[in-house]
């Protein structure tokens, strides 16, 4: 495997363990893992929850999870204990919660790869018709589960840091010359 580019097959297989670990163990839901796909942007559905992890070290990029608002409830309900009818604070935190148990399952697998990788505290949105982007060159990797009725999408943008810095000064120094 290159160090500039992670398999995907190698990221699918870290993410599908990291998710069905922290699901059957914190939730104690089996969930199915789909065929990741690749995005440049990630839409949540009509009103939904987005948690987004920045990942630091000589790899960089964002992990995050994109579900319905109806399914971030669900998430938070198994997760407390509690029946949730509407996404509220102990949503937004059971969602980032999860989401910071899978996207740290899932970079301490990569590891032995990528060398270390830190991560942000999750930042969780909710709201109607939102869309994730990225400014950098990769696309998000979409990584699909489901479980009874409800669904949700891991994702992951990763790229060598060196390939990033790179790019910041090709932007700067083609601003400067264009003034």
């Amino acid at each position: 495997m290159s160090k500039q580019e992670l398999d995907v097959d190698f990221l699918a297989d870290a993410m599908r363990a990291a998710a069905l670990e922290v699901f059957g163990t914190m939730l104690g839901i089996e969930i199915e893992p789909s065929v990741p796909t690749p995005g440049v942007a990630v839409a949540s559905e009509d009103h939904g929850v987005v948690s987004l992890l920045g990942l630091t070290g000589e790899w960089t990029g964002s992990g995050g999870l994109c579900c319905s608002a109806e399914c971030a409830c669900w998430i938070a309900s198994q997760m407390l204990f509690s029946e949730y009818p509407e996404v509220n604070d102990e949503v937004r935190d059971a969602v980032g919660e999860i989401t910071n148990m899978i996207v740290g399952n899932f970079k301490n697998s990569i590891g032995s790869v990528t060398g270390p990788i830190g991560m942000s505290t999750p930042t969780v949105i909710c709201g109607h018709d939102m869309t994730t982007t990225n400014s950098g060159a990769h696309e998000w990797i979409v990584f699909p589960f489901t479980s009874q009725e409800h669904s949700f999408r891991m994702m992951v943008q990763l790229q060598p840091a060196r390939q990033l810095a790179s790019r910041a000064h090709d932007s700067i120094h083609h601003m400067l010359l264009n003034q």
